[in-house]
């Protein structure tokens, strides 16, 4: 059973145009933040990497749909996982469809996040080529596309599931995922430049260390604690350390019994009688 298709040749174009136009576009990515996007309309911020498959030979995303013969799998701002010898173009595929022994590459990976309406939509284009017939009997080549919409839904279980929704002349595919994955959520705190400067501390002193050591175990031929690089430096500011904590400790140590020697000595010649008075008056 073959999928419906539209009549008009050119509905193909227009169908992807209505899909992707007019839509905010991701802010630029790195590598840590492939499959996330923050809204520069709503200020929203959308990760969909919990969606991404990313180790190799991971299973893919199927969608069956009922009674059609075909069979697709998808993955999320990632090329396949999965199995992709049959196809002739595998590289990058990030959607196929299967039906017998066929196999067609429905785009390439891309993790260019866009906000339409209510939705994420996400295009995976450059598959294999199809002809979309024409005016007078002509036909166009075009390369097979994939479209997918994720729409916020929190009353999913789990991640949900994609599901196929139609085709436009064996070219252009659309996929729906109802996903609470695809709600906004807080986007987490840039932490990038204090961990750069704290690595970066850590390998200058490792480097000190290290050449620090071999100097004087080589040059002075210095042994135990005598190998480490100002080693006597290092000793005298540990000693002025200790002892500034020791005279602390003692100040504060001394303080409290200081004050607990001036309150006895405030009762000790209280006769009886007065004794009974502060105790009536205390409690």
């Amino acid at each position: 059973m073959h999928f419906p298709s539209l009549p008009a040749g050119q509905t193909l174009a227009a169908s992807l145009l209505l899909a992707l136009s007019a839509t905010p576009r991701a802010t630029a990515h790195d590598e840590a933040h492939q499959c996330t996007l923050k809204d520069p309309n709503s200020e929203n911020y959308y990760n969909l990497r919990a969606l991404r498959h990313a180790t190799s030979g991971e299973d893919d995303w199927e969608v069956e749909p009922f009674n059609s013969g075909y069979q697709f799998r998808l993955n999320v701002c990632h090329a396949l996982t999965g199995d992709t010898s049959k196809l002739r173009n595998a590289r990058q595929t990030a959607a196929l469809a299967m039906r017998d022994d066929q196999v067609w590459s429905l785009g390439q990976a891309s993790h260019d996040l866009r906000v339409r309406g209510d939705r994420l939509v996400l295009k995976y284009a450059d598959g294999d080529r199809c002809e979309v017939p024409g005016g007078a009997g002509t036909k166009s080549d075009y390369y097979r596309t994939s479209v997918l919409s994720l729409v916020c839904d929190k009353n999913v279980r789990g991640l949900g599931k994609p599901e196929f929704v139609d085709q436009v002349d064996s070219c252009a595919y659309f996929f729906e995922w109802r996903t609470p994955v695809a709600c906004p959520t807080s986007e987490p705190s840039d932490s990038s430049a204090g961990g750069t400067f704290f690595v970066a501390i850590f390998i200058l002193v490792a480097i000190y260390m290290f050449f620090g050591v071999l100097y004087n175990r080589l040059t002075k031929q210095a042994r135990g604690l005598e190998q480490i690089p100002h080693y006597h430096l290092w000793k005298g500011g540990f000693e002025f350390v200790k002892d500034m904590t020791q005279i602390i400790l003692a100040s504060i140590i001394g303080y409290f019994q200081n004050r607990r020697t001036a309150r006895n000595s405030r009762y000790q010649h209280i006769g009886e009688s007065d004794a009974n008075t502060l105790i009536d008056d205390d409690f």
